[in-house]
């Protein structure tokens, strides 16, 4: 997506990249605005979804990504979103179901993003290194995560956060927090200016609605502590799209109940894009991919346009 606007992708298989490595990316943002990246599945590919520039008013929601492959280190975890330059803000990630979402410091600061009702697990087969979901290096502040499912059993994880002080290790821990960048010094201000509520994790066995995760302080940006736990079933989707079929909306999130996704309370369904990849014939491990025979409708959302800047209530 160079120099874009409003820009739509949805109802796609990616499969594979060239060389698997840096710079072969999947859905690259350089720079776009207002857009919307829905219901897409990615599959071996490097960093699925990659916001190389701004994308303020963006959404990526309901897509889902599996092996994520990185060859030039195969036992380093390539996240579903990263979050790639300087001068990303008002992003929405909602609902997606991968490994998770990664704020680096390559190219400069991230702010106000948030991440909605994602199934994170932090962990593929084989990874061993950089195994969290949620790995926010210095510079990452004012994030909203919200409502989100959390960790896996099968790395284990065993720590709940990581930040600058603390104990546990980086690879085995749901939240990193100003820590990791080995170039760069810890940065306290990403937890101190983090919004977390709602969350379920698999190290806690419970969602988390803790007002002390909540930057109630601050002197500029702050957010009142929620008067409840009620959370909306999107940020951007006015009610249950067409394309979701018989699937349970909202998929994700510590208010829903009787999961098909393994080990996580119950809090998680598949979501229609993971249903399409398994039910997909696969010749040498490649999906046969047709959107008709996947989805109700096709489309996407339903025939939603791209949306302006998500209404939320956080930051």
């Amino acid at each position: 997506m160079l120099q874009s606007n409003r820009s739509v992708v949805r109802d796609s298989y990616f499969y594979g990249t060239k060389d698997a490595q840096s710079q072969s990316y999947g859905l690259e943002i350089y720079p776009d605005s207002d857009a919307l990246f829905e219901n897409n599945i990615f599959q071996h590919i490097t960093a699925p979804i990659v916001f190389n520039a701004a994308c303020s008013g963006c959404v990526a929601a309901y897509n889902y990504s599996i092996d994520d492959v990185y060859t030039p280190s195969p036992s380093w975890l390539s996240h579903q979103v990263f979050l790639h330059a300087g001068g990303l803000d008002n992003v929405l990630i909602e609902g997606n179901v991968g490994a998770g979402m990664y704020g680096d410091l390559f190219h400069g600061s991230h702010h106000f993003i948030t991440v909605f009702r994602n199934r994170y697990n932090g962990w593929e087969t084989g990874k061993s290194s950089q195994t969290t979901p949620f790995p926010l290096w210095p510079k990452s502040r004012y994030f909203n995560i919200i409502g989100n499912v959390l960790g896996d059993v099968q790395r284990p994880h065993n720590n709940y956060e990581k930040a600058p002080g603390g104990s546990g290790t980086l690879d085995q821990s749901i939240f990193v927090l100003g820590s990791g960048a080995t170039y760069s010094a810890d940065d306290p201000l990403v937890k101190t200016t983090l919004m977390r509520w709602g969350n379920y994790d698999i190290v806690s066995n419970a969602a988390k609605f803790v007002a002390s995760e909540v930057p109630s302080t601050l002197t500029s940006s702050a957010n009142p502590v929620p008067s409840s736990n009620t959370l909306p079933a999107s940020f951007y989707l006015p009610g249950k799209p067409a394309w979701f079929g018989s699937v349970a909306f909202p998929p994700i999130g510590p208010d829903v109940t009787g999961g098909n996704i393994a080990s996580v309370g119950g809090h998680a369904h598949k979501i229609p894009a993971q249903l399409c990849y398994e039910a997909a014939p696969k010749v040498g491990n490649i999906a046969t991919f047709n959107a008709d025979n996947c989805y109700v409708t096709t489309g996407g959302g339903g025939g939603l346009t791209a949306p302006g800047s998500p209404s939320t209530t956080v930051h």
